[in-house]
């Protein structure tokens, strides 16, 4: 399987994921995963280097996995930064991380940080400008600042094997040029026992499509058929069992009204169109991501359709799909548990997308 991926490297994944958070403002949950903010901002002065901070480290005990990105320095001559911190995870076996605890050290700053795993441990270690994503990074979770408690199945986890590679993506937005220093981190704590199941993630929507401006609604769809999941990657296989969905996030920029997730079975809509059996948000406002819970099992040869809205009404120009605030993305990114071992990262399921 891990040697079969490594040939599944698209070139498309250099957007895919990077910008697809807003910075917004967070709470902490009293019995789930907890968020901390530390701000230590001061006006730029154009001389600010990321590339020269930042160092980072990890901590791996037998209870939790902490990695660090040390004391970065956001480069105040740049809108949008993409750094990571990438290290070696050595365990004597096979964990399941069930709870995250996260600190955001340029608060303001960060557009999002996000978790993966690389799960054929060929990337490179340490701190490195990451605009591109890899196939064989498995995505684990996103930290939006205004974040809500992922409640995971009781019987499911996020596995952590040994020789993965963790890695911490960061996506600094600094548009008023500031320079901005401080520490983020991200700790895994893993369960005292192996859960029955894996938890992985399924992304829906669309990479490639165009706005017309000047108008109150433009849609999106894009059609997701699980017999032929990625149609340009041969070696991935179509949905073979069925699969139960707990958890769906969202996720458009500012220019999104509305979106939602329909799966259609026998050429039926389930629950009638528009009932958003995958997730639904109609009165969509960008700066507050949420994930919604979900508890609906796909079946093999379900067709999973997603419907992104948007008003350009205010824009003279064509809004693209891209990976800066101010380009458009669609897509709903779904927690998922089965039987059988967990999707790598892959580009979403649905629309139209560039050659390869």
């Amino acid at each position: 399987m891990r040697d079969s991926l490594r040939v599944m490297r698209v070139g498309l994944l250099a957007v895919l994921l990077v910008g697809f958070l807003t910075a917004c403002l967070g709470s902490e949950e009293e019995n789930g995963d907890v968020m901390n903010i530390d701000d230590n901002v001061n006006d730029g002065d154009g001389t600010g280097n990321g590339n020269e901070n930042g160092d980072g480290s990890v901590i791996i005990s037998a209870e939790s996995l902490t990695i660090t990105t040390g004391n970065y320095k956001i480069q105040p001559d740049l809108l949008d930064t993409y750094e990571c911190w990438s290290y070696r995870v050595s365990l004597p076996s096979k964990r399941h991380a069930i709870r995250f605890e996260a600190v955001r050290g340029n608060g303001r700053f960060i557009h999002h940080m996000v978790l993966f795993r690389d799960i054929n441990g060929d990337t490179q270690d340490g701190h490195f400008q990451c605009y591109a994503l890899e196939k064989d990074w498995v995505y684990i979770r996103n930290f939006p600042l205004n974040w809500e408690d992922l409640a995971l199945p009781p019987d499911a986890g996020f596995p952590i094997e040994d020789g993965d590679q963790i890695i911490l993506q960061m996506h600094y937005y600094n548009p008023d040029r500031l320079t901005a220093e401080g520490n983020s981190s991200v700790t895994l704590y893993f369960a005292e026992e192996l859960r029955p199941y894996d938890i992985g993630m399924l992304t829906l929507g669309s990479v490639d499509f165009d706005l017309e401006p000047g108008l109150p609604q433009v849609v999106v769809e894009a059609i997701c058929d699980t017999n032929d999941l990625y149609p340009f990657v041969p070696e991935a296989q179509p949905l073979d069992a069925p699969v139960t969905m707990f958890s769906a996030f969202l996720h458009m920029h500012h220019l999104g009204s509305q979106i939602w997730t329909d799966v259609i079975r026998n050429g039926e809509v389930v629950g009638g169109e528009g009932s958003g059996q995958l997730g639904k948000n109609t009165n969509w406002e960008h700066r507050l991501p949420e994930y919604q819970p979900l508890n609906f099992v796909v079946q093999p040869g379900d067709v999973l359709k997603t419907t992104c809205v948007y008003d350009t009404s205010d824009q003279t120009d064509v809004v693209s799909f891209g990976q800066t605030a101010e380009d458009e993305m669609c897509f709903n990114f779904i927690y998922y548990f089965s039987a059988s071992e967990p999707l790598p990262f892959l580009p979403p399921c649905g629309g139209d997308y560039p050659s390869p």
